[in-house]
């Protein structure tokens, strides 16, 4: 399947998102996009899946050094399947209902109304806690169409975004405790378990091990969280 104006109106708000301005980063990026996700590479496969509602329904796109190279690279991310990425730059997200339905390619206003895209900061926490608190919370706040909803669910619900948002902010301050560690699932049992040896004569030796780590977890999580003498 070939390009057409959903794949470039994507591709126009990315480069405003990140370049801001910039026209020598905007053609850096059309490079780098171009080789990222250029017709017949497979994450243009996975956009244009999105667009059709047939793959994801959210993806990043982040333009950050290559851990190896040293040299910036842009790089389409499922956050479905793509786990163990570490955002350091801003990224720009896109993300559309998951109704199943392709997004109508013959009028840009279609795209425009349909997908929702946005930039996250280096530190996703911090920059989602930001959009919860300064954009989503107001916004609801001021909404007057919910559906069939009651005043008291819609208070619920924005209580609820409050109190999520207000989660994130802890999860960001510094633990007084930096000595406490979860000892780490030792690879060659990571890799039996992914393996499937659990389903085989192996586990013998896979399930005790696993049964021992957890049970270390447990001990040190109950220590950790015990209160101390000076507390008591």
């Amino acid at each position: 399947m070939k390009s057409d104006l959903r794949h470039q109106y994507l591709v126009g708000r990315i480069k405003d998102f990140l370049a801001v301005g910039d026209n020598t980063l905007a053609d850096k990026l059309s490079l780098q996009m171009e080789s990222a996700f250029g017709e017949g590479t497979p994450k243009f496969e996975v956009i244009t899946s999105m667009l059709n509602g047939t793959g994801p329904n959210y993806l990043l796109f982040v333009y950050q050094p290559e851990v190896a190279g040293g040299e910036d690279v842009f790089q389409v991310i499922d956050p479905s399947q793509d786990t163990n990425l570490e955002v350091t730059k801003k990224c720009v997200y896109c993300t559309r209902q998951a109704t199943g339905r392709a997004i109508p390619n013959k009028d840009v206003a279609n795209v425009i109304q349909e997908l929702f895209m946005g930039v996250l900061e280096a530190n996703l926490l911090s920059s989602f806690e930001h959009l919860l608190n300064e954009v989503y919370g107001p916004l609801l706040s001021k909404s007057s169409k919910w559906g069939k909803n009651t005043d008291s669910e819609r208070q619920h619900f924005l209580q609820s975004l409050s109190r999520y948002a207000d989660h994130l902010g802890e999860l960001q301050k510094p633990s007084i405790e930096t000595n406490f560690r979860l000892q780490k699932v030792e690879d060659s049992v990571w890799r039996q378990v992914q393996s499937g040896a659990t389903k085989n004569r192996a586990a013998a030796e896979v399930i005790p091990n696993l049964e021992a780590q957890v049970m270390q977890w447990i001990e040190a999580c109950l220590l950790y969280t015990s209160p101390s003498p000076r507390d008591s």
